[in-house]
């Protein structure tokens, strides 16, 4: 399993992309259509310092509107996908009573 340096967590909805960068000390966040194209053209390419073969996306399972962005990343550029059940991630907040 390859390590990684970041992580980028992409909020998926139909409409649109919220992405978080957090390196473990900072965190920078952006917006974009939920798009391949705009994905790359909005994040990753003004990202240029940031080595993406050692960056883990992480996205919550929203039906199909996180298919074609994780698809990609995965299959297409090589990258460390992952995706949450949101159930799983419901169950966290609740056990820390946060939301």
């Amino acid at each position: 399993m390859k390590s990684y340096e970041k992580v980028v967590g992409i909020d998926v909805s139909k409409e649109t992309l919220s992405i978080s960068v957090y390196d473990g000390k900072s965190h920078t966040s952006y917006e974009t259509r939920n798009t391949v194209k705009s994905f790359f053209n909005d994040f990753i390419k003004k990202e240029k310092e940031i080595d993406f073969s050692k960056v883990l996306f992480m996205m919550e399972n929203t039906g199909v509107y996180h298919l074609r962005l994780a698809t990609h990343l995965s299959k297409e550029c090589g990258y460390l996908v992952s995706v949450a059940n949101p159930l799983v991630i419901k169950r966290y907040s609740q056990m820390n009573l946060k939301r």
